[in-house]
């Protein structure tokens, strides 16, 4: 059985992802965080991974591609990096564990790469 009752992560990134926890694909959307003008806001989605976690070491990844914040854009395909001039990934994880106790992670911003972007973090 797990310990934890809910485990939520909050996550953003510069460019589109997909996020994956245990090689499972966590969302059905495409294209997350969706259109935005990185100049002034960045959207943010939550997500409830609980169902997806298993006893012991959990994997997460996540793949990054260029998209909205970093590639070509509009009918007249505007230059590339047209919105922001990196890529980048923000996320964190809530945990409520069933005794009630309260837990969080802070992933790493990763900046100045390409393609897929494997994280690993570890849920007790």
């Amino acid at each position: 059985m797990l310990c934890c009752a809910i485990t939520r992560i909050y996550m953003t990134a510069m460019g589109a992802y997909y996020l994956y926890v245990n090689g499972r694909k966590v969302s059905t959307e495409y294209l997350a965080p969706g259109f935005t003008d990185y100049n002034s806001r960045i959207q943010v989605q939550t997500y409830d991974i609980t169902d997806y976690l298993k006893t012991g070491g959990n994997a997460l990844g996540i793949m990054l591609g260029k998209n909205w914040g970093r590639g070509r854009y509009g009918a007249d395909n505007q230059g590339e990096g047209l919105y922001c001039d990196c890529y980048g990934i923000l996320a964190e994880a809530h945990i409520l564990y069933e005794d009630g106790r309260k837990d969080f992670i802070g992933m790493p911003i990763c900046r100045d790469f390409e393609g897929l972007l494997d994280l690993l973090a570890e849920i007790r």
